[in-house]
């Protein structure tokens, strides 16, 4: 027996609106009261943490919404989510390197500009995972059409 479909879509929107909310949040509000309260440097050790929460948040929902691609047969959306699915494959590699370079300190100015760079990177994969997390939670949006 199958569970009610409202359950199902509750349980896919309220997945989706925690990781796709939770980081606009963290990357509208959280990160700038961080970096001004302790700094760019330890705001980077808090961004750790918070990210790898994140992560598994994103699992969860990429998740539902992969089993809502295969059981509701949303051919339109498969484009969205296998964006969405390799940005977190490229998020939990470039999570590490990150988290590694952190861990080793950065103390040189080259070491400085290196975890930049590939922060930056970091930033622009979150961005394109996020667009394309709005974009397919639009086409989620029943029309009256």
């Amino acid at each position: 027996m199958h569970p009610p479909r409202f359950r199902i879509q509750f349980l896919l929107v309220t997945a989706t609106a925690v990781w796709l909310g939770g980081l606009t949040f963290y990357a509208l509000v959280v990160v700038p009261i961080a970096t001004d309260v302790v700094g760019a440097s330890d705001q980077g050790l808090i961004t750790q943490r918070v990210t790898a929460v994140l992560n598994v948040t994103a699992i969860a929902s990429l998740a539902l919404l992969g089993w809502d691609l295969v059981v509701r047969h949303r051919r339109g959306l498969w484009v969205t989510w296998l964006t969405m699915v390799a940005c977190q494959a490229v998020l939990f590699l470039l999570h590490r390197t990150l988290g590694g370079m952190l861990a080793g300190g950065l103390e040189a100015e080259a070491d400085h500009g290196r975890f930049y760079q590939w922060h930056r990177f970091y930033l622009i994969v979150t961005a394109v995972q996020w667009t394309m997390g709005i974009a397919h939670v639009w086409q989620l949006i029943p029309t009256d059409d």
